[in-house]
């Protein structure tokens, strides 16, 4: 399985073929402009925080959990045979995606990239790991 990770622009910019999936993960009230054509699809939303907000900021950010790990890890176990790369974005391609991608590369043996400059989103990564690792069915 290829795993890929991406900027939205990057993303946006792709021609999807039917063997490919995609994770598209963006912030509250971002707009996609993705183009038609991927094997499968999966729209998540979520900022790039790795704590709950004070309470002042209620409802102005969704802070990545247990619930959407768990809509990810149903995606990825109930995709089509057909698919054998899987895109993830998010805005910059930085911190959120990368952490699924990492969790993704160490699921199907994939190398992942050393030389990441920057670091990838903790609560993601630890969070989606626990979930693909209690997840019922890890075969793709």
């Amino acid at each position: 399985m290829k795993i890929s990770y991406m900027s939205q622009k990057n993303a946006e910019a792709l021609v999807p073929t039917s063997n490919m999936a995609l994770i598209s993960i963006c912030n509250p009230g971002v707009q996609r402009n993705l183009k038609d054509g991927w094997g499968a699809r999966l729209d998540v939303v979520f900022n790039d925080i790795t704590y709950s907000p004070p309470k002042e900021y209620d409802g102005q950010y969704v802070l990545f959990d247990a619930d959407i790990a768990k809509e990810i890890v149903s995606f990825i176990n109930t995709l089509p045979p057909i698919i054998d790369h899987i895109v993830i974005h998010c805005l910059a391609g930085l911190s959120r995606s990368p952490a699924i991608a990492k969790v993704l590369c160490e699921k199907y043996g994939e190398k992942f990239p050393e030389d990441h400059p920057y670091i990838i989103n903790a609560l993601v990564y630890e969070l989606f790991k626990e979930e693909m690792n209690n997840g019922k069915d890890n075969s793709v």
